[in-house]
């Protein structure tokens, strides 16, 4: 069997019970604990997932590559979100079947919808955006505010808050908050909701690292909707996860168009420790609704 199946939805090989086999979905190098009914129903996401989530089999064979196959390999140099300052590699998706899911937040977790406005207005020394990064990507901005730092990142833009030294090795550099925004070239037609709900997990792992934080241990999915950012429709997924270094922490996925009219799609990846002296949860909400288009298209605000 070959260990470059590309992600998608393949028969449980668990499966011993009687009826059809479900389908489980396979990342590209472990099976997940995600599964869904034959036939492209919506999957099962668990409350509670302990990671590695699902991997006791080997891959599932090998597809002929599907016609129009989309995908792209960007690399960040991340600093935290607590993102590692190390380099991290988003691996090529294949988006398949419909890979949708509803979520509401938990009551004991703070956090806006997508309908609420978080507040972006000028700088007021709480957290209020002090204006947005110089660099662009997708033909969009994000936010800056008050003491966050912009910085740098092949083929998009940052914004980290809170530099300290990464848990699970001294030597690496972590932050408190971090917003990572790039794009995914010629994917402007896949659906935001498939894109994002197949990024959240590969988000939580690289954000927080097996180096960095000993790894993911646990993570409970609190949001799944829809988003309008820079006058796009898009979509998001948070998630709550803990680390085997006992660091908590939220973590956001983002997909939208880019405004920009060039077939992109924008994808923003986010990630807040919680702690006293961690970024608020709010301001996922004012990084994720205060991203700006500054170049003709859709969306271009005045």
């Amino acid at each position: 069997m070959s260990m470059t199946t590309p992600p998608g939805w393949y028969p449980d090989p668990g499966h011993s019970g009687g009826g059809p086999a479900p389908e489980r979905w396979w990342d590209g190098s472990a099976w997940t604990a995600h599964t869904r009914v034959p036939g492209g129903g919506p999957p099962a996401f668990p409350a509670s997932v302990a990671l590695p989530e699902y991997q006791p089999f080997g891959p599932p064979p090998s597809p002929a590559p599907p016609p129009g196959r989309r995908g792209v390999t960007a690399a960040l140099v991340t600093g935290g979100g607590a993102l590692a300052a190390v380099l991290a590699v988003i691996a090529v998706l294949v988006l398949g079947g419909d890979g949708g899911e509803d979520g509401e937040p938990r009551a004991d977790d703070p956090g806006t919808s997508a309908g609420e406005d978080p507040g972006t207005g000028d700088d007021d020394g709480n957290g209020g955006a002090a204006g947005v990064t110089g660099a662009t990507a997708g033909g969009v901005a994000l936010p800056l505010l008050d003491g966050w730092t912009e910085g740098e990142l092949t083929g998009g833009v940052s914004v980290t808050s809170g530099e300290y030294p990464c848990p699970g090795d001294e030597s690496l550099r972590c932050v408190e908050g971090g917003a990572f925004l790039f794009v995914r070239p010629g994917m402007g037609g896949v659906p935001p909701r498939e894109v994002a709900v197949a990024d959240i997990g590969e988000n939580e792992r690289e954000s927080y690292s097996e180096e960095a934080y000993g790894g993911v241990t646990d993570s409970q999915r609190l949001l799944a909707e829809e988003v309008t950012v820079a006058g796009q429709e898009g979509y998001r997924v948070r998630s709550r996860i803990e680390t085997a270094a006992g660091t908590q922490a939220y973590v956001e996925t983002v997909a939208f168009p880019a405004p920009d009219d060039s077939g992109d799609l924008v994808m923003i990846r986010l990630g807040f420790d919680i702690g006293d002296d961690a970024p608020q949860v709010a301001d996922l909400d004012r990084l994720v609704l205060g991203v700006r288009t500054v170049s003709g298209g859709p969306g271009t605000e005045v």
